[in-house]
């Protein structure tokens, strides 16, 4: 058929020359392009028109009808009409009030997820015109194509390529913009449109390839090499094009114009180039670009190169108006194919290098013509044979026991044994052989003998759960045994292990005795049956063939009290649950609640009633603010609130920093102009909280300031610069450029002008300090702020004494701190069991989870738990709950071929828990749709800075695309870059994390996850974790997935070492488990926070020398701690040693034991080295990677152990530490012989051998076996380097046979349980941190021990760096201790985390000079000096409030007391009753009648306080006040108001004697008020003596701090070897410091106690309950002859019947055989 013939009404239109009759018969829809000449504005009317006509099909849920396929097909996109449509684009304005109407209704026409996506594609979201369209399928006929093929269109727009397609085509088609892809998938119901980036969309093998690809400058990574968006595209598309299949696709000129030819290259390799038509500039509609049409074929593997121009990968250059242009051979050689000729003029973007192409003619004309040029039937797609054997259909699910369920095996009725897939019985084969239970071979013996043992053993705990009968139960567990005995008879233990040893030396264990059966989920109760010893290979019965191991526990049916009901609605449903205490209690709610009092209250904001300790904890600031605003019907709630508000912190302990989110921008600004000393008008502070990002703008005339120039700047920084970086936390580093041979640009740390303009910051920082509470208004506002905003949590105390554990093995216990923490679990929120090690944290979290089951608080938990740790965690689990239904997930269930299957089971099921290891959990991946939204949110705080800053720079803007395209593109790029992190490669193409239902996290040792990546402003500042582990990143987004799923609940962290290395870790723990409280705070965002709660140290400042010339900047330093360390608490269950008091052995002599080496001559010699060297990295002389501070106090570590790890001729020295730990091991291991007792070394130097060949570990074990040791009985741990040989190997240190084992903290301090036998632990060197210690010390000390007493040593070399490390970690953990446990005296503390010792550090501990010991002591004084004048400026700070509110008190009481003296005089009044009712006195009796009457007619609730006038008493109006949920008050009132509390069903007798104590209370109330009169007068005279005196130490301190500046530059001198004429000697100081300190006695400072060690925690209502449930007891005289174990009251049948509900709960207390006190 030619392509140019002519049919009826299309003869004249060209584009009927590209359509084929057949075709046209059956198109797939006819989608029209946006008419020419059409206006923007009527583009935009009809896109909007689009958009509202697909909701409305979407809402309908059909197919669109005639009239809504037209509207939907003009939907042009938004590249015509993007800019004109959004304010933030563009212009950055509207353009008129018309195009403002069209915006916001299209906003308001879409989610803010779509309208962000909208926003994106903006700039490429441009549509093929039809003509284009049509001439491409015009050239695929020629081609060869066929008629039924599946294609890919990977940027399908609205469908426009899907449209004109023969109708017998499929596609898969790829669509980035949702909002289009669902204009599509509406347009073409029958075609696969699918939504997101062609990176992340799966694809299937295809035919053909059309479209036009997307275009933007975004590099993506394809086989490790970086591609521009549209290059991957075509990578992409071309490996999914199936052999012999034919790529159409529009693109940019780039790809064949571009200089650099490796994409082209790369697309030789794989495909044949059959020609390409390059289009005119502006052919696409809306873009000027250049676009070419390229077609290829993919060739078949082996098959040579087919290429219409075997040249058309290589370019030319070519002279365009004078300027050299490079431009694609192949259009130079078929000039043809080029549509237009070559212009310099209207290039885009004004590219120098940069060309279009005009139009020469009628395009339709031109794409007709050269259509003859292309190859004929070049298609070569073989077609696939078909399948020649069909699949066997699977076996219908026969009838089965209950316990047999997706994944189990069984054995069907004709012997066979089959598998649950899926709901379907497969036959399970070995090979290809089917297994029967009855058959021969030994494999299917046994797999049928472990399916006879499951069942019997389900058997046994249905005995046990159902409630048979004893003799019945013993019947099942005697089968039980009889089965297992003759399984072991036959085939060995359950656990059977064999370890074999491959010539590499690795270890393979496997368990024979389960192969296939490790795949049923029963497979974990059957390996429970028995304890195995992998040494012996023996097997111990477990305790379910003993004795009873699970049990059916009775509901609870009745409850004798409210207090009992209460805590069985706790203990069932985790809350307070009225209708169902109603039950128990046989009563209305309302009645409960009026006996429970003060134990509950119920939430304002929720209508909620809550326990006690839950209302009154948390922010109480915020409730009492709540409950004040609700009115009178909460006063209950506002004055037991008022009772628990946290003292105020005090001005003098406010850290306040620039930079802290709570500091007003007001503040900032008043600030900064008395700081330049300038008008405030000529500064401008902008802060945009989100981003914790602050900017500072001045006035012309503001930069000329000297303040700004000289005093708070520098030549190359000035003021104003410098305050915003302060303000920002950044520290300034001026550079210096130059450029070296050949042009390149290098950049050099100015030192000098570095150094100074940190000492302006620094005076920056210190003058803010000095004024920010200097004026009294402005430090009582902010008083309150910072109080309101960060000191204002109650800690809730948590008492789980109340739980009861159905289901739980009797034989197990748990600690009362177990039920606490799983009490704390349920109803606490997210936790973190920060726990010391062996304190049950498994059972605490394993408990908790079967809990929250039960109390369907939770559906479907996970437990992740370190990978060495599966199986043991799974076993522990069943013992603590045999009943668990557990699908445990190893390593190998992860693999490609069972991933599936996997999350299938983890979907489909009701598990009791899901067990999977640290790295398996990171392979479960979250769905696409919650990815976009996540990435979202990640990216969108960028966005938020781009946009605000362009709007705060307007001499930045720019009105043209080209800026606008930038930052479009900038975001895309840190999109792209998320993604990467997220490493996709690790994740499961089956169900994903979102999928599988699981409500709740449980992560064990979840230090694991501390390295979450920081997003923050500050650079070069140490101790701040700006990258992050893909592990933690996981995580993270797996827990913001449950937090939004469950607000504040969902995440449980379990970890002995919460902060093992920086106080940061304290940020990212908040991050993981309370996000919330950071963003209530205005703290998410960690430079708000670090603002708030921390200082970047500058390590030159504290250090004696002062001189070093490459300071150091740290986040080192912590502030307000009292209010930092409630947070963490909120959420964190800490539990230390010296609480919890665990049973394990004692200490020898209650402490480790030093034991101190001399140092040696070499030692010597080799550590004044060391002092040499760091004067070198001080002063400069070396690189940073040639030496540095890390690298002289590594060197000084193993100095410390041994000279010979430095020196290769140093000598081996008898009393060195090595060969004196090498004797008391020995002399240890001799002694304990008998007892075959073991020994750990702990030692994280000389592991391997150095390049003289020496280690610390070969000499050890030489001479540990030259000694007498056997080699056997020694390893060490590194040897071990599988989890299969460290298993063995702890197995038999455990057995005693290896008693002697050496390793370092690394591979030792975590996941090793071989105390059993431990007599001894040596630390022959120090770590870094103090979780280090406990983590190698709590090998030892654990439950399990056999010895009562055991021996620590610690190894010092005297001299060295030995003493000064352990010093410091012994400080440190005090420090820790008092911050878990909220012990904390301080506010201020330095951070744990540094890992290198100061330039000062080294030179002391090398020469001990004394006058460091003198700056030490000045140091003490300065900082008792420091407290002293921080209380007084307390005092002052009181006094002027004082001096503010005394006034106003004395004013108030003096009105009340003229008022009760006036109503005491009327009262006075002569009267012939007191009584007047009605205007007419009335008798005391007819006054009760009158008043009976009202209280017959109370109302028993009201919904709105109400006040109810009874008449006149003595003068005065007597009224009743009810609110609701409240007992009501009795008023008298005339110019003073009286109030008295009445009980809730008080009667007319109550009433009236309540009044008379009314008017009897009032002489001793005005008593009262004289009296605090006279002392407020007094008061207000004594403050007025205070204000303003001045502090009486300020001399001395200001002497004192002079000295210690000269005795600081001394020591920088003495150090340096300096001299300095003008200046003291060293010696001189001292002596003037020894005798001002001797002349001025300081008086201690008064210790204020902090309110972390004071402030109290709101007491738990289970321990109230049961504290005065004993106290009642114990008052009774029948009293209770013992207590027993729980709160719950026997049922009311078994009470005597009784009206009085008292009288009932005292008769059920008096019942001493069933009340069981916890």
């Amino acid at each position: 058929m030619s392509f140019l013939h002519s049919t009826t009404d299309d003869s004249r239109s060209p584009l009927a020359s590209f359509t084929s009759a057949d075709d046209r018969v059956m198109p797939n829809t006819t989608l029209k392009s946006p008419a020419p000449g059409l206006s923007d504005r009527r583009r935009a009317r009809q896109l909007l028109a689009a958009i509202r006509t697909l909701q409305t099909v979407e809402q309908a849920q059909r197919p669109p009808t005639a009239e809504e396929r037209v509207v939907l097909e003009q939907y042009g996109g938004l590249g015509p009409v993007g800019l004109r449509l959004f304010p933030g684009t563009g212009d950055r304005v509207w353009r008129d009030a018309s195009w403002q109407a069209l915006g916001e209704e299209f906003r308001a026409l879409l989610t803010a997820d779509e309208y962000v996506s909208a926003r994106r594609t903006i700039l490429t979201a441009y549509f093929t015109p039809a003509l284009i369209i049509q001439w491409i399928y015009a050239a695929l006929r020629q081609l060869g194509v066929p008629s039924d093929i599946l294609a890919l269109e990977p940027g399908c727009g609205v469908g426009g390529f899907i449209a004109a397609a023969p109708s017998a085509w499929r596609f898969v088609a790829v669509e980035l913009d949702g909002l289009t892809a669902r204009v599509a998938s509406t347009l073409f119901p029958h075609h696969d449109v699918r939504t997101g980036n062609i990176r992340d969309v799966a694809l299937p093998s295809v035919q053909c390839v059309i479209g036009n690809v997307p275009f933007s400058d975004i590099r993506y990574s394809w086989e490790g090499h970086p591609l521009s968006l549209h290059e991957y595209c075509f990578a992409k598309s071309l490996s999914c094009l199936t052999p012999g299949g034919i790529l159409a696709l529009i693109v940019t000129h780039f790809l064949l114009d571009r200089a650099n030819p490796s994409f082209r290259e790369f697309l030789v390799t794989h495909a044949d180039f059959l020609g390409a038509v390059r289009l005119p500039s502006g052919a696409l509609e809306g873009t000027k670009v250049c676009a070419d049409v390229l077609f290829l074929r993919k060739r078949f593997p082996g098959q040579p190169p087919q290429h219409v121009d075997h040249q058309w990968t290589q370019t030319l250059p070519v002279m365009l108006d004078g300027t050299e242009v490079r431009l694609s051979r192949y259009f130079q050689h078929h000039r043809y194919m080029l549509l237009g000729a070559y212009s310099h003029e209207d290039r885009l973007y004004c590219a120098q290098d940069g060309f279009s192409v005009h139009s020469t003619g009628d395009l339709a004309m031109q794409l007709a013509a050269v259509l003859q040029y292309f190859p004929r039937n070049v298609y070569a797609v073989e077609t696939p044979a078909a399948s020649i054997i069909p699949p066997l259909p699977p076996l219908p699910l026969p009838p089965i026991a209950l316990h047999i369920t997706e994944g189990s095996f069984f054995v069907a009725q004709n012997h066979a044994i089959m598998q649950v897939q899926h709901g379907e019985a497969i036959p399970v084969r070995h090979g290809t052989k089917p297994l029967h239970a009855n058959g021969r071979g030994f494999l299917e013996q046994r797999l049928a003998a472990l399916l006879h043992l499951r069942d019997v053993t389900r058997g046994v705990l249905q005995s046990q759960n159902d409630g048979w009968t004893v003799s019945e139960r013993e019947a099942a567990r005697l089968a039980l045994n009889e089965t297992y005995d003759a399984f072991i008879a036959k085939y060995g233990a359950v656990n059977r292990t064999t370890i074999h040893s491959k010539a590499d030396g690795s270890v393979i264990r496997r368990m024979p005795n389960i192969t296939l059966f490790r795949d049923d989920p029963d497979a974990m109760l059957v390996l429970a049956l028995e304890e195995y010893d992998e040494e012996t290979d023996t097997a111990t019965k477990a305790a379910i063939m003993l004795r009873d191991v699970v049990g059916h526990t009775p509901p609870i049916t009745a409850a004798g009290s409210a207090e009992a009901a209460l805590l069985q609605s706790l203990n069932v449903h985790g809350a307070v649950n009225l209708p169902y205490m109603a039950q128990l209690y046989s009563g209305s709610p309302r009645q409960i609640i009026d006996e429970l009092g003060d134990l509950l209250y119920q939430n304002p904001e929720t209508q909620d009633w809550l326990t006690a300790d839950a209302y009154l904890s948390g922010n109480v600031r915020a409730k009492l603010v709540t409950a004040t605003a609700a009115g009178d019907a909460y006063r209950r709630n506002v004055i037991a609130l008022q009772a628990v508000q946290p003292e105020d912190v005090l001005p003098s302990d406010i850290d306040a920093n620039l930079g802290a989110p709570w500091i007003p921008t007001s503040d900032i600004q008043a600030f900064a102009a008395h700081l330049f000393q300038v008008d405030t008008d000529w500064v401008t502070i902008r802060h945009v909280p989100h981003e914790a990002l602050w900017e500072v703008q001045g006035s012309w005339r503001l930069e000329y300031q000297v303040a700004v120039r000289s005093d708070y700047g520098t030549n190359r920084m000035n003021g104003i610069a410098l305050f915003e970086q302060a303000l920002n936390l950044q520290v300034p580093t001026i550079y210096d450029t130059r450029y070296a041979p050949g042009g390149k640009e290098e950049r050099t740390i100015n030192q000098d002008e570095t150094l100074a303009a940190r000492e302006k910051q620094k005076a920056i920082k210190a003058a803010f300090k000095a004024w920010i509470f200097t004026d009294p208004e402005r430090t009582e506002r902010l008083v309150r702020m910072y109080n309101d905003t960060y000191n204002n949590l109650r800690l809730r105390a948590f008492d789980g004494g109340h739980l009861s554990f159905p289901g739980m093995n009797p034989a197990f216990h748990p600690y009362a701190h177990q039920k606490d923490g799983i009490w704390r679990i349920m109803c606490g929120g997210n936790s973190l069991m920060a726990q010391l090690v062996g304190a049950g944290k498994s059972a605490i979290m394993a408990a908790a989870a079967m809990k929250m089951k039960q109390a369907g608080l939770i559906q479907k938990p996970i437990f992740i738990v370190p990978n060495h740790l599966l199986e043991q965690f799974g076993r522990e689990f069943l013992h603590v709950y045999p009943n668990a239904k557990l699908l445990m997930a190893s390593r190998e269930d992860f693999t490609r071929d069972r991933r599936k299957l996997l999350t299938a089971k983890m979907a489909s099921q009701a598990w009791d828990a899901i067990l999977v290891t640290h790295s398996s959990f990171e392979r479960i991946g979250m769905s696409h749709d919650f990815q976009a939204q996540f990435l979202r949110k990640q990216i969108a705080e960028y966005e938020t800075l781009l946009v605000d800053h362009a709007e705060t720079h307007p001499s930045r803007r720019r009105g043209g695309r080209s800026v606008l395209k930038m930052i479009e593109n900038q975001l895309a790029r840190l999109e792209a870059k998320l993604k990467d992190l997220m490493a996709e490669k690790k994740k499961d193409d089956g169900l994903v994390f979102d999928e599988i239902g699981v409500d709740h996290i449980f992560y064990d040792e979840s230090q694991a996850g501390k390295n979450l990546a920081i997003a923050s402003k500050m650079e070069r500042v140490a101790g701040i974790q700006t990258g992050g582990s893909q592990r933690a990143f996981d995580l993270f987004m797996k827990c913001h997935y449950l937090s939004q799923q469950h607000s504040g609940h969902g995440v449980t962290f379990a970890t002995g070492t919460p902060v093992s290395n920086s106080m940061v870790e304290l940020y990212t723990l908040q991050r993981y488990l309370d996000p919330q409280a950071l963003r209530e705070r205005g703290i998410a965002h960690f430079d708000a926070w670090a603002a708030t709660f921390g200082e970047v140290v500058e390590t030159m400042e504290i250090s004696p020398d002062g001189r070093t010339l490459r300071p150091r900047s740290r986040f080192a330093k912590f502030v307000n701690l009292p209010e930092l360390l409630p947070m963490f608490r909120s959420f964190a269950d800490v539990k230390t040693a010296e609480q919890l008091k665990l049973p394990h052995p004692a200490i020898q002599g209650e402490k480790p034991q030093v034991i101190a080496c001399p140092m040696e001559k070499t030692q010597r010699t080799l550590q004044d080295g060391l002092v040499e060297r760091y004067e070198k990295i001080r002063n400069g002389q070396v690189k940073s990677w040639e030496d540095n501070a890390l690298a002289v106090t590594t060197d000084g570590r193993k100095l410390a152990l041994s000279p010979r790890l430095l020196d290769p001729l140093a000598e081996d020295n008898p009393a060195s530490k090595v060969n004196t730990c090498i004797e008391q091991v020995y002399a240890i291991w001799e002694e304990t012989v008998e007892a075959r007792s073991t020994q750990l070394v702990f030692c994280d130097f000389g592991v391997h051998p150095n390049a003289w060949g020496y280690s610390v570990y070969g000499e050890a074990v030489d001479k540990w076996v030259k000694r007498g040791i056997p080699a056997a009985q020694v390893a060490v741990i590194g040897d071990a380097d599988t989890d299969a040989k460290k298993h063995v190997l702890f197995d038999k240190v455990r057995a005693g046979h290896i008693r002697v084992l050496l390793g370092s903290t690394h591979k030792m301090g975590t996941g090793m349980n071989v105390q059993q036998r431990l007599i001894a632990l040596h630390h022959l060197d120090a770590p870094w941190k103090p979780a280090e210690v406990e983590q190698r010390e709590g090998r030892i000390l654990r439950q399990g021990n056999s010895h009562a007493e055991v021996r620590i040593y610690r190894y010092v070399t005297e001299g060295s760096f030995d003493a000064y490390m352990w010093q410091a970690l012994e400080t440190k953990a005090t420090f820790i201790g008092q911050m878990m446990t909220g012990d904390l005296t301080m506010r201020q503390a330095e951070d744990i985390s540094g890992q290198e010792l100061s330039y000062a550090e080294v030179k002391a501990i090398a020469s001990g000079n004394p006058a460091i010991l003198t700056l030490a002591e000045t140091d003490a004084e300065l900082k008792r000096l420091s407290i002293l004048r921080k209380n007084y400026l307390d005092e002052q700070f009181l006094t002027r409030r004082a001096l503010n509110t005394l006034p106003e008190k004395i004013q108030q009481d003096a009105q009340r007391l003229a008022a009760l003296i006036a109503d005491q005089a009327t009262m006075a009044l002569p009267a012939d009753t007191p009584w007047m009712i009605q205007g007419q006195s009335t008798t005391e009796q007819a006054a009760r009648e009158h008043v009976s009457v009202f209280c017959a007619s109370l109302p028993e609730q009201v919904r709105n306080p109400q006040s109810i006038t009874l008449g006149h008493y003595h003068g005065l109006v007597a009224s009743l006040r009810l609110t609701p949920f409240h007992a009501p008050d009795v008023a008298l009132e005339g110019q003073a108001l009286r109030l008295g509390s009445l009980a809730r069903n008080a009667g007319p007798l109550a009433i009236l004697n309540a009044l008379e104590r009314l008017v009897a209370s009032s002489d001793g109330e005005q008593a009262a008020l004289r009296r605090d009169l006279q002392i407020a007068r007094a008061q207000l005279a004594d403050y007025e003596m205070r204000r303003e005196q001045p502090f009486a130490y300020e001399e001395y301190f200001a002497t004192l701090t002079d000295w210690r500046i000269q005795l600081t530059e001394a020591l920088r001198a003495d150090i340096s070897d300096t001299e300095e004429n003008d200046r003291l000697p060293l010696a001189d100081i001292v002596s003037a410091i020894t005798a001002l300190r001797s002349a001025h006695t300081v008086e201690p400072a008064p210790q204020r106690l902090s309110r972390m060690a004071s402030a109290s925690v709101e007491e738990a209502v289970t321990t109230r309950i049961k504290r005065q449930a004993l106290a009642r007891v114990h008052e009774d005289a029948s009293a209770l002859p013992a207590p027993v174990p729980s709160v719950l009251l026997p049922a009311p049948q078994s009470l005597p019947r009784t009206q009085d509900r008292q009288a009932r709960k005292r008769v059920a207390l008096e019942n001493a055989g069933q009340l069981r006190l916890f």
